[in-house]
């Protein structure tokens, strides 16, 4: 150092990567894997016993005390003056300089293995590479492949102005064995910390100081503290807007999911759906250590704190009892309802399963089973079920006759799936399945991506992306189907113009199925009772209900006694009498779910429109037709949702436009051949059969001739 003294505070040896192995030996590692009976790999190692290695020194020098004569003495005495500094209470004002001294191995010390361009493809990963995926797992990307695309720019950015490193370069592009290695590793290290509570915390201090801030309830998890301390995690979550629709269409029934078990999420996570004017909607998010019975009253009863004038009538639930408890604890004047797509399922499952021995006769038990279920009326409830018990199946399966009564009719558990005990609601929903498919959705795009990542990770994605999208989606449908966005359509009545879409296409189908009934058929008995015949020939009684008594409108068939919605016969009503939807009683035609969400229009205000003029493609190539498209006031990321319909009825009338074209009439070409060999199969005449042949024969003569042909073979057309 020049006579400038110094210190070695510290010293690390790196080892060439494929040195010597300080664990087993290959030999051992390899025999004892051979000696394991269910091993499928064979261990092999890298470790070649190479003997060039670096040497590193962190050296500190203090320059102020330089020796000006290089001797032993000289050394001894400015060494023992530095000690005595050192511990001086001036120690720290030393003047100091640090130093790496490294020592590099010649090439010629490496000994066992390749060297240059070949040695890369063992390389290690670089530690910023990893670094980066790392960071891209916690983002959600899972996909090695995906994940190959991502390195690239990554490199290029650190080598930005240098060549870039060879592709067979393991330390920078590692291959795709190494990333699912490091992904891997990730996830499970993720997998350890999905109680992130602190960062829980932030995200809900974040959340509540914004505009519109949500409902929260957060309680830690705390299990190290005692049995008399310990406490399990609970997270109830509620938006403004879900709040208000839980108001708005929540009175009579709700649904809860588990939504979490479709992906298999390590928390039980729960939904509070509600059946909106288009579709299903999450009011309510809860999130639970145990899925039992105290940890779901707890949050229930905690949303109905949140909720103060929000009681049921009923849950919707599937056949899950820790469900019920928990309903009947946490709102005891609420009922609980089976789904029928759950309940079906269940019953499928158990005439399924080899042990039961009803497999070869489960169509015939499901049919009884389904008849008691579908009961409309007590009567008829316990007409089916005795003759349930009266059946050849009944008395023969012993297993059958246990299951049913003690599963689905004791303790009067036959109220909570049987239709005849579900008419003291407006409108009547039986099953849930559109949220099994709104879970589907959710599953793939959203939970799928962080099934292994923590809370706070799938709290952002709930709250910033599948809830916000949920709720524009809502907004859009209400102002798409308004009177300032959508022109009155004219084959639709004026008094069910700018109604919820599912009205209108059910009341679509039901004056589609009433042009079979005439004027003669239908009967006025009073102001609000009418007789109605159906071409079956049966009777069925109309009436359109009372507002000031609060009586629904009724009509004893079975559509309307399934769904409480108005049926042929009350479309045959209002097709031949001076009556119409505007006569029903005002309690039922402005239930929310057949009407429009109207506080969704007034927060844009008065939507404003106005016509422009635009192209769209047609079947013929090379041919635009125009078309015109409303434009309005309302927010982009709104129109967003609504302007593709728009665009599906331009085209629509782009294709009434151009029926004549090439494509068109070979669409109805195509249906008629479709319906004459389904012809043929019924027509037993012969001679009937022998003309056709023959006229089919010159049609198709008469095509070929049109067809384009090359070197005398028939070649598919651009249009074709």
């Amino acid at each position: 150092m020049n006579g400038v003294p110094f210190m070695i505070v510290g010293t690390r040896l790196m080892e060439c990567h494929q040195g010597p192995s300080h664990y087993k030996s290959v030999a051992e590692r390899n025999s004892s894997i051979h000696s394991l009976s269910r091993s499928r790999k064979i261990g092999s190692t890298k470790k070649l016993g190479c003997p060039a290695h670096i040497y590193l020194r962190e050296i500190i020098a203090f320059p102020e005390y330089k020796l000006q004569n290089d001797s032993l003495y000289h050394r001894r005495q400015m060494s023992e003056q530095l000690r005595l500094d050192l511990h001086s209470p001036s120690g720290d004002e030393i003047a100091i300089q640090r130093y790496i001294v490294i020592d590099l191995p010649a090439v010629e010390e490496h000994k066992g293995h390749v060297m240059g361009e070949d040695a890369d493809l063992k390389a290690p990963i670089n530690e910023r590479v990893v670094a980066h995926i790392n960071g891209l797992v916690d983002g959600g990307i899972f996909s090695a492949a995906e994940m190959k695309r991502h390195i690239r720019p990554f490199v290029e950015q650190l080598f930005e102005g240098q060549p870039l490193p060879l592709q067979n370069n393991r330390r920078y592009f590692p291959n795709r064995y190494d990333l699912r290695k490091i992904i891997y590793r990730r996830r499970k290290r993720l997998l350890k910390g999905l109680l992130d509570q602190d960062m829980v915390e932030k995200l809900i201090e974040q959340w509540r100081t914004s505009p519109n801030s949500p409902l929260w309830f957060f309680r830690r998890s705390i299990s190290d503290a005692g049995p008399e301390s310990e406490q399990c995690l609970l997270l109830v979550f509620q938006t403004p807007w879900q709040q208000r629709l839980l108001h708005l269409y929540g009175k009579e029934l709700v649904f809860l999911d588990s939504a979490y078990k479709m992906a298999n999420y390590a928390l039980p996570l729960l939904f509070l759906y509600v059946h909106s004017n288009c579709g299903f909607i999450i009011v309510a998010t809860f999130v639970v250590e145990n899925e039992d019975a105290a940890s779901i009253t707890e949050a229930l009863t905690i949303l109905g704190d949140m909720n103060r004038d929000w009681r049921p009538k009923a849950f919707m639930i599937d056949s899950s009892e820790v469900q019920i408890n928990a309903i009947a604890a946490a709102f005891p004047e609420s009922e609980t309802v089976i789904c029928d797509f759950h309940r079906k399922q269940s019953w499928l499952r158990w005439c399924s399963a080899l042990k039961n021995n009803v497999s070869e006769i489960k169509e015939e038990i499901l049919q009884l089973l389904n008849e008691v279920a579908e009961s409309l009326t007590e009567e008829q409830y316990e007409a089916r079920l005795a003759a349930l018990r009266a059946s050849r199946v009944w008395k023969s399966k012993s297993n059958l006759r246990t299951y049913f009564e003690k599963q689905w009719i004791a303790n009067g558990f036959h109220k909570k799936w049987v239709w005849a005990f579900r008419k003291q609601y407006t409108l009547l929903i039986h099953a849930n399945c559109g949220i099994e498919a709104q879970n589907e959705v959710f599953k793939h795009e959203n939970l799928e991506p962080f099934k292994s990542k923590s809370l706070s990770t799938l709290l952002q994605s709930l709250v910033e992306d599948f809830f916000e999208d949920m709720h524009r989606k809502y907004v859009a449908t209400n102002i798409a189907m308004s009177e300032g966005w959508r022109p009155d359509h004219q084959n639709v009545p004026a008094d069910l113009q700018h109604r919820p879409l599912h009205l209108i296409e059910h009341m679509r189908v039901a004056y589609e199925r009433a042009t079979q009934i005439n004027c003669y058929a239908v009967q006025v008995l009073t102001n609000t009772t009418f007789r109605v015949a159906s071409p079956s020939g049966a009777i069925r009684t109309v009436y359109l209900g009372d507002d000031y008594r609060c009586e629904l409108p009724f009509c004893d068939c079975f559509e309307w006694q399934r769904t409480h919605m108005p049926c042929k016969h009350f479309a045959a009503v209002f097709t031949h009498c001076r009556v119409s939807w505007l006569s029903l009683p005002f309690f039922y035609t402005s239930n929310p779910l057949l009407s429009l969400d109207w506080e969704c229009i007034s927060m844009y205000g008065p939507v404003t429109v106005a016509l422009q003029t635009t192209t769209v493609p047609t079947d013929v190539p090379g041919q635009l037709a125009v078309v015109t498209i409303q434009t309005s006031n309302v927010p982009q990321e709104l129109s967003d949702h609504m302007l593709p319909d728009l665009m599906r009825q331009g085209k629509g009338n782009a294709r009434a436009k151009n029926d004549n074209s090439v494509a068109c009439l070979a669409r109805k070409v195509r249906s008629r051949l479709s319906r004459v060999r389904t012809l043929s199969y019924r027509v037993t005449n012969a001679q009937v059969l022998d003309r056709a042949k023959a006229d089919l024969e010159t049609i198709k003569q008469y095509l070929e001739a049109s067809c384009i042909r090359i070197d005398g073979r028939v070649v598919k057309s651009k249009n074709s």
